[in-house]
């Protein structure tokens, strides 16, 4: 098999003609990727439409090199509102542990946390004095809460 760059974010491609558009092909995401009912993330996950954005950016074609293609991009923000759900626990959840799924092939995949600016500008902080902080997501954010 072929090994993928790590920490990109959950991705999906949109084909012309999808119905729906891009909520649908979020939630055609979680169901192909990770086996979630459309029912069960609409229980579990909010997205945030005030996160949305939308890019178009033209490159040459990662597949057809000399070709000019069009690429447009829908981004959002889904945060996990419930984690008590048995099923989630095939994604890591609630304790936002690495999990492995074979949807399509065998995938490797994790969590991490949406650092927000004020996050960075400690990270920023303490590394301006520093301090090391190459320890895990979850004691950052505890020191941050702090």
């Amino acid at each position: 098999g072929s090994l993928r760059e790590k920490d990109l974010p959950l991705a999906m491609v949109l084909r012309p003609g999808d119905a729906g558009g891009w909520q649908a092909g979020v939630e055609n995401c979680f169901r192909t990727k990770f086996g979630l009912s459309p029912e069960l993330q609409k229980l579990c996950f909010v997205t945030d439409h005030q996160a949305y954005s939308y890019e178009e950016t033209t490159a040459d074609s990662s597949t057809v090199p000399s070709i000019p293609t069009l690429y447009k991009t829908h981004s959002t923000t889904i945060t996990v509102k419930s984690t008590t759900k048995a099923e989630l626990k095939a994604i890591g959840l609630p304790a936002g542990d690495d999990f492995d799924t074979n949807h399509n092939g065998l995938h490797h995949w994790g969590w991490v946390e949406i650092i927000s600016s004020r996050e960075e500008e400690l990270m920023r902080l303490l590394q301006s004095h520093g301090i090391d902080f190459s320890f895990s997501w979850r004691s950052f954010a505890e020191l941050y809460e702090e």
